[in-house]
């Protein structure tokens, strides 16, 4: 069973590009790909009608990767691209005005995945200036993305900082936290000797 890296932060925050770091220092890395799916983009227009089957979509394909991780043989640690611990700030963000008995029905359906796979066995959280995620959005260039603005991305990111701060403070998973501000910190060989120590202590 392999043990598992969950990487979280706020959209723009450089979580993709850390799991590129990682998979060329050859961890096995499971990414979300919003491009298959099928509600992302109308969940951006009609919210009320498509953001609770958008978000079961995404829960549903999450929990697949998980298990899949933990299930996988390799004795090096799957990297995730999302924290569902985190993410349930999501869950609450998007879905308390338009489906709040649903937000608590994602709640649950997290915690039983922790339950049942285990929690993660480290949490690395990127945090990062709201003006920085912002030109990043705007350079990257993603449609449905465009409309963001820092009172979103200042909102967002309070929801994510409750969880997160909650995480820590129930204390069963070790949480590295980086400031990607100014970009990723080089990742190397002391580096993942610093993960690998805090993944198998």
């Amino acid at each position: 069973m392999a043990k598992r890296i969950e990487v979280s932060g706020i959209l723009a925050a450089g979580k993709s590009t850390l799991c590129d770091v990682f998979a060329e220092h050859g961890f096995p890395v499971a990414r979300e790909d919003v491009r298959n799916n099928p509600y992302w983009i109308k969940a951006q227009k009609d919210p009320a009608r498509y953001e609770l089957l958008l978000q079961k979509w995404i829960l549903k394909q999450r929990f697949a990767e998980v298990a899949n991780a933990v299930s996988s043989p390799s004795p090096i640690p799957y990297v995730i691209d999302y924290c569902l611990a985190v993410d349930k700030a999501y869950a609450d963000f998007y879905l308390s005005r338009t489906a709040p008995s649903d937000m608590a029905k994602t709640h649950r359906a997290i915690d039983r995945m922790y339950k049942a796979n285990g929690n993660p066995d480290l949490v690395i959280h990127l945090h990062c200036d709201s003006d920085e995620l912002l030109r990043r959005i705007k350079h990257r260039g993603r449609d449905f993305e465009q409309a963001h603005t820092i009172e979103f991305l200042d909102a967002l990111g309070e929801k994510i900082k409750y969880y997160l701060d909650a995480l820590k403070a129930d204390g069963s998973v070790p949480v590295w936290e980086i400031d990607t501000t100014k970009g990723l910190p080089e990742i190397d060989g002391h580096a993942i000797r610093k993960i690998m120590g805090m993944v198998s202590p």
